[in-house]
């Protein structure tokens, strides 16, 4: 009977030390959000929020440079998940440069970007700096249409603690309702490679989505 209370109470610890280090690491989230909004408030920044039946994503995107070659950004965000486990949730934040691909294909812009995520999922915890691409696509004949795919991947060599490599994908198809609002239906996938586990992955979000991007 005493081993059962201990296990018990043991259990309750961990799930207690689990909520409060998700709960600092949310703190930290939210301070680097008011000060990349503090720091950037003279451009435009861009929020964007999406959700499914099982998670929650929200991310700042901030401006800081634009040139006649393209334009540069920070951006920080935040996703929580109750797809395997409950309170699964992944932190990030990183630094981009896009610009249209040439006068050939107008409205198509292509980007890159440099990416740092920390994440706990099923038990496991990792930290992650993936290096990414993207690209946009509204024909200019639709302008107010757009199409969006994004795809970011760390190897064994930039994934740390419990993982070995982490890939994000990302599909989106929206329209622009107001100058400064748009609407889109997306799809994600990002999955977690497990250390000495090899054909183990680990889920962190798969499947559909519906969203906002706010500019203001």
């Amino acid at each position: 009977m005493l081993n059962f209370y201990s296990l018990e109470i043991d259990t309750n610890f961990q799930f207690i030390n689990s909520g409060l280090r998700g709960f600092s690491v949310l703190k930290q989230v939210f301070c680097a959000f008011f000060g990349l909004l503090a720091c950037s408030s003279l451009h435009a920044q861009t929020l964007d929020f999406n959700l499914s039946n099982d998670t929650a994503e929200a991310a700042l995107f901030a401006p800081f440079a634009s040139t006649g070659f393209g334009k540069s950004a920070y951006q920080i965000s935040v996703l929580f998940s109750d797809k395997e486990v409950d309170n699964n949730w992944m932190v990030g934040g990183g630094f981009s440069v896009s610009g249209e691909a040439g006068t050939d294909v107008p409205g198509l812009e292509f980007g890159v970007s440099i990416n740092a995520y920390i994440a706990e999922v099923a038990a496991y915890e990792l930290i992650a700096l993936p290096l990414g691409a993207h690209a946009r696509y509204s024909p200019p004949p639709l302008s107010r249409f757009f199409g969006k795919v994004a795809v970011e991947y760390a190897p064994d060599i930039v994934t740390f603690n419990d993982a070995d490599q982490l890939v994000l994908a990302v599909a989106r198809l929206g329209y622009e309702i107001l100058p400064n609002a748009d609407v889109y239906l997306g799809y994600r996938n990002i999955q977690v490679g497990i250390k000495d586990q090899p054909n183990s992955d680990v889920t962190i979000d798969k499947g559909w989505h519906i969203g906002v991007n706010l500019t203001f």
